[in-house]
């Protein structure tokens, strides 16, 4: 549980704090209340407290879906990143595991469970757009696109290992 709670979660929860300062002390201010800052500042740790706890609780309810994987698959893995996957119409959030010669997808967000395996020989070419966009097709269709902030990391990691990148 000790990982949820770094930097990024502590910004967010200051973020949020900032932001429910401003809008209770316009509020308070419009009311006409008496000590309209102090009420608002007193929102404002309130809201950071709350978020700073609730913002890595929903991250590991979220992970907990995923514990085990790594056990089950055939290969050490090389990379595990968070991703959001795109098939036709249908977008689910999960995550990517990169192995030796296999790309993994598993979405857990809601059922029916969504697990893919893709070997290196299957997929014929992968590209990244923007740095946050990975598209892996196969032969000539684009197979499914992947959005995350790791994907340069993927992509550098899958091109150290042989994959055919465009």
């Amino acid at each position: 549980m000790r990982q949820y709670f770094h930097p990024a979660t502590r910004r967010a929860s200051v973020f949020l704090g900032i932001w429910a300062f401003f809008g209770a002390w316009m509020c308070f201010t419009l009311m006409e209340l008496p000590k309209a800052g102090t009420l608002a500042l007193l929102v404002a740790a309130l809201t950071t407290l709350l978020a700073s706890l609730l913002l890595p609780l929903s991250l590991y309810r979220r992970d907990k879906r995923y514990n085990g994987i790594e056990a089950t698959l055939p290969q050490p893995v090389l990379l595990k990143a968070s991703v959001s996957v795109r098939e036709e119409n249908v977008a689910r959030e999960g995550y990517l595991y990169l192995t030796e010669d296999r790309l993994f997808l598993f979405a857990r967000d809601r059922k029916p469970y969504f697990c893919q395996e893709l070997t290196r020989d299957t997929v014929s070419s992968v590209k990244v757009e923007q740095d946050v966009i990975m598209t892996l097709s196969l032969g000539n269709d684009p197979l499914c696109m992947l959005a995350s902030a790791e994907c340069k990391k993927i992509a550098q990691m899958m091109q150290e290992h042989g994959w055919h990148m465009e």
